[in-house]
């Protein structure tokens, strides 16, 4: 099974660094570089958002707060032991809020989750975090990053490519229904 480690904000480089590694080469192995590529790493429409209303409304002035998966980025290398192959990522997953008219707390938060997909397209694990991030005072929208190092098994005779790791935001039914509504997704 897939096992994930949260990394602190301070110990990882830059989502800006991850993405750049990722654009250069992928994955890389020292006997295999032209075939290792990193699995895609995907931010569903319908689970990149949330808008969080106050009470029952749906109104502009009910908003509490938009919170959104910006941007992920992967970078991966392949470790082997005996006769086994691990896949070990770097995760950075960008995040972007903006606070509404009906936010009293100065503060949007949730859960995202983080899937890995084995090459038959079943959910090998999945694992969900908390995200907060502060909008003090006047202050409208705030962006921030964190990371996490997935470890992924290789199935014997399975391309890295195959697997896909999937983030987005934890949504109730309603939230969901909601977005599926107002998405175009």
């Amino acid at each position: 099974m897939p096992r994930f480690i949260p990394r602190r904000p301070g110990a990882a480089p830059a989502l800006a660094g991850l993405a750049a590694l990722l654009a250069l080469a992928g994955c890389a192995s020292d006997d295999q570089p032209a075939r290792l590529v990193c699995p895609p790493a995907v931010i569903p429409q319908e689970s990149s958002q949330l808008i969080a209303f106050q009470g029952g409304g749906r109104d502009l002035t009910d908003v509490r707060f938009d919170l959104q998966v910006s941007d992920v980025a992967l970078t991966c290398e392949l470790e082997r032991d005996d006769d086994a192959r691990t896949l070990e990522t770097e995760l950075g997953v960008r995040f972007t809020a903006e606070k509404g008219p009906a936010n009293t707390e100065g503060v949007a938060s949730g859960r995202y989750f983080v899937a890995v997909v084995g090459p038959d397209g079943k959910v090998l694990k999945r694992r969900s975090f908390d995200i907060e991030l502060e909008l003090p005072g006047n202050q409208t929208r705030v962006a921030a990053a964190q990371y996490l190092s997935p470890t992924i098994p290789v199935a014997d005779g399975a391309a890295t490519d195959a697997y896909t790791i999937y983030v987005g935001l934890v949504l109730t039914p309603a939230q969901l229904r909601y977005n599926r509504a107002n998405l175009g997704g």
